[in-house]
């Protein structure tokens, strides 16, 4: 992923991996706010604190939720 270089090409191949390996640590490394979101939420079940990274209050209260059931 790291060699591709359009942002948004990288940062969903980026997400793509994280997603199938549930590695959420991967997430940080995404440029786009919203898309490393939704990474962290990915890869959340596997890592419940991961909720606590993501920026967007309303997102962040859905993780919780989702980890919760």
């Amino acid at each position: 992923c790291e060699q591709i270089k359009t942002a948004n090409d990288r940062d969903n191949c980026i997400s793509n991996f994280a997603s199938r390996t549930g590695d959420g640590s991967l997430c940080k490394k995404i440029v786009n706010i919203g898309q490393r979101d939704g990474c962290y939420m990915n890869t959340a079940r596997n890592n419940p604190s991961l909720c606590n990274e993501v920026s967007n209050s309303f997102m962040k209260q859905d993780c919780l939720r989702n980890i919760g059931r």
